[in-house]
């Protein structure tokens, strides 16, 4: 099945070389090199060792380090729960003629199956990443059968009409690969060090979350050390609220997402676009709710945190349900375009 969804897209490389020329601009000095050390009294980071045997100092540290490496999470061995099971992404870049406003997911399992999905994300005119998101076990099964990377992208997009024809014209010349766990971390504050972004919490990539939540980490930590840089070091209740904002929300939208999209039973019973805005509305509810109340302590932050956790409490309760009374197949069959205001029939592999 497809279906469109609405995000501000970004061209990562274009975000990247920006974000390189203002750091610069403002005096900061990049080393390309690994942390493989650090200096630790009274969970306080006094130093940063790296694999070229440099030894940095300093009075705030930052973790940005990203899912797969989560620095000061092993470091720490911080509790985390996780959601779901290993998956793998493959993706790679197509040009495409069409410029599409949103990002559209193609649906790819059956009713009663665990799900698996294709993204086409316009990244800017004429290009577009379509990528492939499957269980770990099932990419592992599918290369023992002898299919590489480039095949096993190729063969999901034979299943549908117009990603078909994208990969026939131009098969790409790379197609890039990572495995990741959804997570979220506890505990991803300390006295003079705090973790950002994806190496505090790994969302999902169909919960469209990723961004949000590292440019709020980040500004979060960034008035955390501004408001107490003369005291160096972030009292208990300020780490104790970031603490709870961070993991709240990523086991908010891990949760639901998990329990909506990816399990069968309540996708089964609502069908795909039911299941869709199921999520959609409350997901995007809190993050409107969010950016205009910003909780920053502690009262605000556990009144927050609290509603959500009703909510996935609310979703973990019709999991249960749709479990018990088993699934039926949603018989529903077309789906409104809210962007356009017009009605389209659902696509299904061929």
């Amino acid at each position: 099945m497809e279906c469109g969804n609405t995000h501000l897209h970004l061209d990562r490389l274009q975000v990247h070389n920006r974000l390189q020329q203002s750091a610069c601009t403002h005096g900061v000095v990049t080393l390309h090199e690994r942390a493989v050390g650090f200096e630790i009294r009274d969970r306080r980071i006094s130093a940063v060792e790296t694999s070229a045997g440099h030894c940095i100092r300093a009075s705030w540290i930052i973790d940005a380090s990203g899912a797969a490496a989560s620095v000061l999470g092993k470091e720490f061995s911080l509790p985390f729960a996780a959601y779901g099971p290993h998956k793998v992404a493959l993706w790679a870049y197509f040009p495409t003629e069409d410029w599409v406003e949103a990002t559209t997911l193609y649906m790819l399992s059956p009713v009663g199956e665990y799900m698996e999905w294709i993204w086409e994300i316009p990244v800017r005119p004429g290009v577009s990443s379509i990528g492939y998101i499957a269980p770990g076990s099932k990419v592992k099964l599918q290369r023992a059968h002898g299919l590489k990377n480039p095949d096993l992208l190729w063969k999901q997009m034979q299943k549908f009409a117009r990603l078909s024809t994208l990969a026939k014209d131009a098969p790409p010349e790379r197609v890039a690969v990572t495995s990741f766990l959804c997570r979220t971390y506890m505990g991803v504050c300390g006295p003079n060090w705090i973790i950002i972004g994806e190496a505090a919490s790994q969302s999902d990539p169909i919960t469209g979350n990723g961004v949000t939540a590292a440019l709020r980490n980040a500004e979060e930590a960034s008035a955390l050390i501004c408001r107490y840089r003369h005291r160096k070091i972030i009292p208990v209740l300020a780490r104790t609220a970031y603490n709870l904002r961070v993991s709240g929300i990523g086991r908010y939208f891990n949760s639901l997402i998990e329990k909506l999209f990816y399990q069968p039973p309540l996708r089964a019973r609502l069908g795909l676009f039911g299941t869709a805005r199921a999520y959609t509305v409350p997901a995007w509810l809190t993050n409107l709710l969010y950016s205009r109340v910003r909780p920053r302590r502690l009262f605000g932050t556990v009144i927050f945190c609290s509603a959500l956790v009703t909510i996935r409490a609310v979703a973990w309760g019709l999991f249960q349900l749709s479990r018990l009374f088993g699934t039926r197949p949603s018989n529903s069959r077309h789906a409104v375009d809210e962007r356009r205001g017009q009605r389209r029939a659902l696509h299904t592999p061929r």
